[in-house]
């Protein structure tokens, strides 16, 4: 089984994350994404 590592990179409005593996000797993205106004009216 792989293991990952969980990022997550808050600001005042917004969250970006990402779950990075070990490949062929260095790390590789996964998965990542983001979420944008969090708190806002149109967020």
């Amino acid at each position: 089984m792989n293991q990952g590592i969980l990022v997550l990179n808050s600001g005042s409005s917004s969250l970006k994350f990402g779950v990075f593996i070990a490949r062929d000797g260095d790390e590789h993205a996964w998965l990542s994404g983001s979420a944008k106004g969090i708190g806002r009216e149109n967020g």
